[in-house]
């Protein structure tokens, strides 16, 4: 997939929560994509995110499984209309999205419906497509390459939209492969259109970068990402991914000194900050890390990104005490403007509470509402409060909660 996540500092979390505003909206092909760029950006990253990716691909999945749907009942839409090579188009689509053995058969047998039809018209020497006078086919068509190319366009800054929309069909098709993650068609067709559009000022570099880096190619990745942040000093993405190559590559000093050389307004960005940070916590010099956000916050002011880097630190560092107190920073700065409270946050703010002996209600309502705000880790929510109401005495329902747990676990196996 391309780089939809690094542009203007996005980071996995709002991608996935505008993959679920557009999953509310029943725009079921923008949501799966914004899942699929949160999923990547998590990818590229030596992180351990196990449990996100979990979530993110079963959201994925939903996506696609509501997608395959749509497909169906625009499918049969348009076979009542008459275009039949459209509505199997359509059926075919569907077919491939779906993992649902109902939905599989039902498709099947809309498929099989079509054959019949086509047969039967060539035996009355009838046309195969019947074009009806009404009911256009814009206006049953729910996702073509081109939309889906705009929309992956559209998340980006007007002029790097401009420019992509500018390429033309050897760009697109690389551009499109990148983001259904076939790398390697990704590859031939961006170092066509790289040749074609030859321009010191052109972005295709770095989406072929993109796609070498998943390809495992990080030489490549990094002799085409060195000179495309030279020619581009003010444009975050470049830094980004020149950073991941450098942190694959363990060449953490330069890539400290790559970010020290930034435009002055890339360095004033959380995004700047934050990879900064990541870079000298990569190396093992956390307290220089924590300098940097530091100094960042001390600049700008409260920042819920920094604040969270800086208790991540303060975790790897096996400070857990520091961690706790900046985590429940955050909790009550979501608490007193109701923002919505990452799961994340919340799970990391109880299970150090709980390590350090915490069994108290406030724990356990925490444990309870993420339950439903963080279900693929229910088992280890159940197990938390079954211990905390063991610890306060109340036998059945910590062997209630057990039992949840045990069930959880059986369900994801």
């Amino acid at each position: 997939m391309g780089l939809l996540s690094r542009w203007l500092g996005t980071d996995p979390d709002k991608r996935e929560q505008k993959g679920d505003l557009f999953f509310g909206r029943g725009s079921w092909g923008p949501a799966k994509i914004e899942y699929e760029a949160a999923l990547h950006h998590l990818d590229v990253t030596l992180q351990d995110h196990t449990e996100t990716k979990r979530r993110l691909n079963q959201k994925i999945d939903r996506s696609k499984e509501s997608l395959a749907a749509d497909h169906l009942e625009n499918g049969v839409n348009l076979m009542e209309q008459g275009y039949d090579g459209e509505a199997g188009e359509l059926f075919q689509l569907a077919l491939e999205l779906t993992g649902n053995p109902e939905l599989e058969n039902n498709i099947g047998n809309h498929l099989l419906a079509l054959a019949s039809r086509a047969e039967l018209r060539i035996r009355e020497n009838l046309p195969l497509h019947i074009e009806p006078a009404e009911a256009p086919l814009a206006e049953f068509t729910s996702e073509t390459e081109n939309d889906r190319f705009a929309i992956l366009c559209g998340t980006l800054p007007e002029p790097v939209q401009t420019a992509y929309l500018s390429y033309g069909e050897t760009f697109k098709s690389g551009y499109m492969a990148l983001n259904s993650g076939d790398f390697q068609a990704a590859v031939k067709h961006l170092a066509r259109a790289m040749i074609q559009y030859d321009a010191p000022d052109s972005y295709i570099p770095l989406e072929l970068a993109t796609a070498h880096m998943n390809l495992g190619d990080l030489t490549e990745a990094r002799r085409l990402l060195e000179p495309f942040v030279e020619r581009h000093p003010d444009l975050l993405p470049g830094y980004q991914l020149l950073c991941e190559v450098l942190w694959e590559s363990g060449d953490f000093e330069l890539a400290e000194s790559v970010l020290s050389q930034c435009a002055e307004e890339v360095k004033n960005s959380v995004a700047h900050c934050l990879l900064m940070g990541q870079t000298l916590s990569r190396a093992g010099r956390y307290q220089s890390a924590l300098s940097v956000y530091q100094g960042f916050s001390d600049k700008f002011g409260w920042n819920e990104s920094i604040v969270r880097a800086i208790a991540e630190t303060c975790e790897w560092m096996g400070d857990t005490g520091k961690a706790r107190v900046f985590y429940a920073q955050i909790l009550d700065r979501c608490s007193s403007c109701h923002a919505r409270v990452d799961p994340f946050i919340k799970r990391r703010y109880a299970d150090i509470c709980f390590g350090m002996g915490e069994y108290t209600p406030a724990i356990l309502e925490i444990y309870l509402s993420l339950v439903r705000e963080d279900p693929d880790n229910r088992a280890h929510h159940y197990r938390k409060i079954s211990r905390i109401y063991a610890a306060m005495g109340n036998e059945t329902e910590a062997g209630r909660f057990l039992s949840f747990a045990r069930q959880a676990d059986e369900e994801t196996r």
